[in-house]
């Protein structure tokens, strides 16, 4: 374990970006960040949340568990949608 946390701080310093986001920063880009994941697309400062993502084991918990209600429930909205007939079939 402890050889894990070293190599992940030795990683993190490497990894140092010139233009950084602290938590506060980020978790006010997380709504549109997992919104758009969720999409599949991508935000214009997607690689700088990626990178924080990547350095902050904390931040990756909440976007994870954020993106996993975000998929869920549109999995279920779907799932009523086509239950009840309103999905339009692909290629309508």
């Amino acid at each position: 374990m402890e050889q894990i946390t070293f190599t992940r701080w030795i990683e993190t310093i490497f990894e140092t970006q010139e233009h950084e986001l602290d938590c506060k920063q980020f978790q006010n880009y997380l709504p549109a960040f997992v919104e758009t994941e969720a999409k599949g697309e991508r935000l214009a400062h997607t690689a700088v949340l990626l990178a924080h993502l990547h350095q902050c084991p904390d931040c990756e918990e909440i976007y994870q568990g954020l993106l996993f209600v975000v998929k869920t429930e549109a999995a279920e909205n779907w799932s009523a949608d086509t239950a009840a007939g309103t999905a339009v079939p692909i290629g309508d």
